[in-house]
């Protein structure tokens, strides 16, 4: 437990006073969990911020900075949205490019976080964390109800939230409010890649005490996280937020979101004068359809004991399942280092829309720390994925008789994970079918185009993906195949990198013309890329088949002499699908497999394009 121990106000929640920090009086400290800090405006770990510079937060990401046009004095270059009306952007991820739809280029993080703060004198900084659902309706419905008020921020989901939210406020002095907009639980709250708790706050501490100098001395802070005031744990959580930002804070006893699940936008419990309103629209409020819970997965057995006071993965998902609406599986198991969750028996059908981001274990930064593995389980797939919009996040999934992920339907994302290698990132742990199989789904992604969303896909018993049965319109970006995770040791799938087949596999995009969409396909058993039985317009642009990350090592596709193991290989009608391009970025580096560089052969296989 987090014990504050500095001088606090004596104020009961839902008060209506409060004394905030006073520079000319002694500054006060706080020691939590051994980790001793000054509070005030004269704070030694303050004193950057406090003498004009601009403070990079921890953490290698870049901000999701979204500002009001009609905001005045901003310090940075902007550049037009393509799908959120009114609103510019300073930094944008290309994780949000990715999954939002902004198209336009951006100036480097180092241009948001060298410039001088601006005195935006009343502004309110919304900070809505990426895995909100249809965030961009409560994003727009600030702009038009409170035209140049409001500063929008969207966290990362594979970054320290903290370190966000820091990095972002050395951009203001006097920001009169901060509203928080992600799940909760009774307990903690979970922004980007961390989980806030009472118990983790320490390590944030001296973040937190950073935020004195961008607010003002009566700022609130809402917390709009389902329960998080529900219990004692998340009260002790908000006071120690309300000692070290020296800001009122308010957060929900119940659920936060949608009437349909029982919940409602209001923040029950307060600490301090809460002088901000409730942010959104009646308007909005009333036809959001989404809720900010959460189920955190706390231990590794694989039980269904609703008893035992914690939750097991199988437990999660049938919660997910039980309830309509998306929800935001997390990860908080005990102890540091690498997990692994054997499984006994197949886990339930993902049947409801679901984020399940194990990118939120303590402790992550670049690679797996949790496995889910199948050697006990029988003759089953790791997770079977239907419906839409699931996410499947940082996991290593391992060991399964049958696919590492089966997936139908549409709008899925499958990123950060190790599927068919197991935690060290170098051997196999061999799924006996495809790393990911694809049948009649449309819109997936599988890996990303920022930095931490690859997949390393290598060591499975038949192909790394399998692209089937009418799955159209797909983005497979920026993945490492058949490789291990540093990219430069053979770790092979057995049959083929990736294989599209079949009617209606069309129009799928294996790589992109940016570095980071760039998959590296090398060291499987047959072909790099096979595309065949009628699968078309399929597009394949910037990859590397056949070598090393770098391009230069050889690892061949092909190694073991199978017929038609070319780099890409296509066949029996595979028609109009393009190979390459003239633009920059579009080649591809295909080199040093043991057969053809390109194979096109068949009836009708027509019309391919070679650039």
């Amino acid at each position: 437990r987090a014990a504050v121990v500095a001088p606090a106000p004596e104020i009961a929640p839902s008060e209506t006073s409060l004394s905030t920090p006073d520079s000319s009086a002694e500054t006060p400290t706080a020691d939590l969990n051994g980790v001793s800090s000054n509070i005030g405006p004269n704070a030694d770990a303050l004193a950057a911020v406090g003498a004009g510079e601009s403070a990079q937060a921890e953490g290698d990401f870049e901000l999701t900075l979204i500002v009001n046009p009609d905001s005045n004095d901003h310090s940075s270059p902007q550049v037009l949205t393509n799908d959120v009306p009114q609103l510019t952007t300073i930094t944008e991820t290309a994780s949000f490019a990715e999954s939002s739809g902004f198209g336009a280029s951006a100036p480097s993080n180092d241009d948001l976080t060298q410039s001088s703060p601006t005195d935006r004198s009343g502004h309110q900084l919304v900070v809505i964390d990426s895995r909100v659902q249809n965030w961009q309706t409560l994003v727009n419905d600030l702009v038009e109800q409170h035209s140049g008020q409001f500063e929008f921020l969207l966290l990362s989901p594979t970054a320290d939230g903290i370190s966000q939210v820091t990095s972002a406020l050395t951009q203001w002095t006097d920001i009169s409010a901060i509203h928080i907009v992600s799940h909760g639980t009774d307990s903690q709250l979970v922004l980007g890649s961390t989980i806030l708790s009472a118990e983790t706050l320490p390590a944030f501490a001296e973040q937190l005490l950073q935020w004195q100098y961008a607010l003002t001395t009566d700022a609130d802070i809402l917390l709009y996280g389902c329960d998080l005031a529900a219990g004692d744990d998340g009260q002790e959580l908000i006071e120690s937020l309300h000692i070290l930002t020296g800001a009122d804070v308010a957060a929900s006893t119940n659920v936060t979101g949608s009437a349909a699940y029982a919940g409602d936008w209001s923040l029950e419990y307060t600490l301090g004068r809460i002088e901000t309103a409730t942010a959104f629209s009646t308007q909005v409020t009333s036809n959001w359809d989404g809720r900010l819970s959460v189920i955190t997965v706390d231990t590794d057995s694989d039980t269904i004991d609703g008893s035992d006071g914690v939750t097991s993965l199988r437990e999660a998902i049938i919660a997910a399942n039980a309830t309509a609406g998306q929800d935001v599986i997390v990860f908080n198991l005990a102890g540091a280092g690498l997990h692994t969750i054997a499984l006994t028996s197949v886990l339930p059908t993902i049947t409801e829309s679901v984020i399940i981001d194990a990118t939120t274990q303590a402790g992550y930064t670049e690679a797996p720390l949790i496995a889910i593995n199948g050697s006990a389980a029988g003759a089953v797939n790791g997770l079977n994925v239907i419906g839409s919009d699931v996410t499947v996040r940082g996991l290593a999934i391992v060991n399964f008789a049958g696919h590492g992920i089966s997936a139908t339907g549409s709008n899925h994302v499958f990123e950060s994970n190790f599927i068919g290698l197991s935690l060290n990132g170098t051997n196999a742990a061999s799924n006996g079918f495809d790393g990911i199989h694809l049948s009649a789904a449309t819109g997936v992604r599988i890996g990303g185009s920022t930095f931490g969303t690859a997949n390393v896909i290598s060591g499975n018993g038949a192909a790394g993906i399998a692209v089937t049965n009418g799955s159209g319109g797909n983005l497979i970006f920026g993945n490492i195949i058949g490789l291990d995770a540093s990219g430069t040791r053979r770790v092979a799938n057995a049959n083929y990198g990736i294989v599209v087949t079949g009617p209606g596999s069309d129009s799928n995009q294996i790589g992109g013309t940016t570095p980071a969409r760039q998959n590296v396909i090398s060291g499987n058993g047959e072909a790099g890329i096979l595309i065949e039985a009628s699968a078309s317009s399929n597009v394949i642009q910037g990859n590397v088949i056949g070598a090393s990350i770098q391009g230069t090592a050889p690892i061949a596709n092909g190694w073991n002499g199978a017929v038609g193991s070319s780099g890409i290989h296509l066949t029996s009608g595979a028609a109009n699908n393009q190979i390459g391009g003239t633009a920059q970025g579009e080649a591809n580096i295909i080199a040093f497999n043991n057969g053809t560089g390109i194979l096109i052969e068949g009836a009708a296989s027509d019309n391919n394009e070679l650039r």
